[in-house]
């Protein structure tokens, strides 16, 4: 088993006013407490069951959700709060919140998330999420990003950053954008800044986007034309479904070296 049988402590549940109440109950998995509570009519009308994990081992998590099996995954915490609804057999998810803390995860591909803390909450099935990230890096196509500070939302099929830092090869880089119908093709509107940037450095990043996107396409199967020069390489790495851009960029600083 991944974890010892849970051992559980609590009173036996009661009626009151007409009401099946789970008062504060303890479930023992492992180190991890799991605390219950419910409150459930007697006539069988909907209800509602809390289940709260303050802090719950990666080792117990992994073990638990079965994508991350597969991948390396390592983090100090994660604390779970789920808030169920609906008659006793057929409860639904009213609001999901998960605190995950100095993260690491690989993602496939060469990409990988590393410490980050991540605080995701969800209501109503999923249809509205909020997501805060203070802390963490990644890597992905052969860049490196750090110092990642970002808050955003999903709902109603828009993505919303209020606010997305971070720092690439030593730019630091500010953003909030917009992002419409995410479900289509939809649009991006966005209002940034960056301070500085090596030049050469930027044409190695659009190299990289364009090697790994002629990988990736090979590896379906699809023709890829290895003549085409830098710019229109990464006009033709761009996906067809990338969403329309519109905003503003303000940049401070550039340099190349012999240019």
């Amino acid at each position: 088993a991944p974890f010892a049988p849970p051992k559980v402590s609590t009173g036996a549940p009661r009626a009151a006013n007409a009401q099946f109440v789970l008062e504060r109950s303890t479930v023992l998995a492992g180190s991890s407490r799991i605390f219950l509570e419910g409150r459930f009519p007697v006539s069988g009308g909907p209800g509602r069951l809390t289940i709260q994990a303050p802090s719950v081992p990666f080792d117990m998590l992994t073990s638990l959700y079965a994508p991350w099996r597969e991948r390396t995954v390592s983090g100090d915490s994660a604390s779970l709060s789920v808030e169920l609804a609906g008659p006793a057999g057929g409860l639904k998810a009213k609001k999901i919140e998960l605190g995950l803390k100095n993260l690491s995860l690989e993602l496939g591909a060469g990409r990988r998330i590393a410490n980050a803390d991540i605080e995701l909450r969800a209501v109503d099935g999923f249809r509205d999420i909020e997501v805060a990230a203070p802390r963490g890096s990644l890597i992905a196509y052969s860049n490196a990003f750090s110092e990642i500070n970002t808050d955003f939302r999903l709902v109603e099929g828009d993505l919303i950053f209020r606010k997305l830092n971070f720092t690439w090869n030593q730019t630091r880089i500010k953003l909030r954008l917009c992002a419409k119908e995410t479900a289509k093709q939809g649009r991006v509107y966005f209002d940034g800044s960056f301070d500085t940037v090596r030049i050469d450095e930027l044409y190695g990043a659009i190299g990289n986007i364009i090697k790994h996107r002629r990988a990736e396409k090979t590896a379906r199967g699809e023709a890829v034309d290895l003549t085409l020069g830098w710019a229109e390489g990464f006009r033709w790495s761009i996906p067809d479904r990338f969403p329309d851009l519109s905003g503003r960029l303000r940049w401070d600083r550039g340099h190349s070296p012999n240019f």
